[in-house]
């Protein structure tokens, strides 16, 4: 069994939710972070990031009446759905977390999502890899070409290097210590019971 475990598949397979279900109660052996998606009345209009702590702060989804109420925004949208970045929060908050659970040696760090803005952000990806490429295991979300190459059109940038993010899209994916599994409808049942066994391995 390999180090690393990542998860693949399009958006809405329940990737993030399988993990959530499979990792609470181990939560205070667990560090890293998660990405939760956040809604003003049925519409999701921004994401922020989230370090993994508390049970009742490990929630996918949070409804708020304005933005104003909450930090660490990474993507956001305005009234009329245009969408903007603010790539310092995995600069700052992102390392933080992941510093953090190395020190307190945690023993599984979970990395969900990567393949986004973030992709951009040299020094915080430089410490995904050192997450990667140390003696914690690690469990993810990679994000699949599909839902990737969506963010890219809704958040076209002429001044952004494509170069940097599809170099570490491929470290991650092509890492020596990583499996990356495909997630299905049909296959998630199975997936489920490897994430399970995995997590099991990894905190014995």
């Amino acid at each position: 069994m390999k180090k690393n475990l990542f998860l693949e598949g399009n958006a809405g397979v329940g990737k993030s939710r399988l993990i959530q279900e499979i990792l609470l109660p181990y939560l205070p052996r667990v560090g890293g972070f998660f990405v939760q998606r956040i809604f003003i009345g049925d519409r999701y209009v921004a994401f922020k990031l989230n370090p993994v702590e508390e049970a009742k702060e490990y929630q996918l989804n949070k409804y708020v009446t304005s933005l104003h109420e909450v930090d660490n925004l990474f993507l956001y949208s305005d009234n009329q759905g245009k969408w903007y970045r603010n790539p310092e929060v995995f600069e700052n908050s992102g390392i933080a977390y992941l510093k953090k659970s190395m020190v307190e040696k945690k023993d599984l760090i979970l990395l969900d999502e990567l393949g986004g803005i973030e992709l951009n952000c040299t020094a915080f990806m430089k410490v995904v890899l050192e997450v990667l490429d140390g003696d914690i295991p690690v469990l993810g979300v990679l994000k699949s070409r599909r839902n990737a190459e969506k963010l890219e059109v809704k958040l076209a940038d002429k001044n952004e290097s494509v170069e940097s993010r599809v170099s570490f899209f491929n470290c991650i994916k092509s890492h020596r210590q990583l499996e990356l599994l495909n997630v299905t409808e049909k296959n998630y049942k199975e997936i489920n019971t490897r994430v399970k066994a995995f997590v099991e391995e990894s905190l014995q």
